[in-house]
């Protein structure tokens, strides 16, 4: 009895696996995401941005939002809750640079350009920091669960 009980019921360890699963799909995305948020910081050209913005950091930014939202919530409460904030971080995050992609497009003068990529500096902030607190979460969650 003791044996056949030993891996039922804990819905947490099963939720865990099933969601590391869905990190495991997002981390290319991210890792390039990333990536291309760094090289940004490294563009002189407003053309060179705007491409950079366009071609490399949206499309990568839409990919991982879309993945966060086909993704079943977890059933488990704590790693819910995680993943709708998840959700929503990367939901406004992928709206704010593709407003800014827009913004950049139209943009006639100088002033409007800095002025959008102010404002986008501001949500890329946003998403750093509702990132890495993501990450704290998770990371205290599963701590959780390995102590039990």
């Amino acid at each position: 009895a003791i044996v056949a009980c030993s891996g039922c019921g804990n819905s947490d360890f099963d939720a865990v696996k099933s969601y590391k699963n869905f990190l495991e799909d997002a981390k290319p995305s991210l890792q390039t995401m990333n990536r291309v948020r760094e090289e940004l910081m490294q563009v002189d050209s407003a053309d060179d941005m705007l491409k950079k913005f366009r071609d490399e950091l949206l499309p990568e930014v839409k990919k991982l939002s879309a993945l966060a939202a086909e993704q079943e919530t977890p059933e488990v409460k704590k790693l819910a809750k995680i993943h709708e904030t998840l959700q929503s971080v990367l939901k406004k995050y992928s709206d704010s640079t593709e407003a800014l992609v827009k913004e950049l497009d139209a943009a006639k003068q100088d002033e409007d350009r800095e002025r959008a990529l102010v404002n986008w500096g501001e949500d890329d902030e946003k998403f750093g920091s509702g990132m890495a607190s993501l990450v704290r979460d998770l990371e205290r969650y599963l701590e959780q669960l390995r102590k039990g």
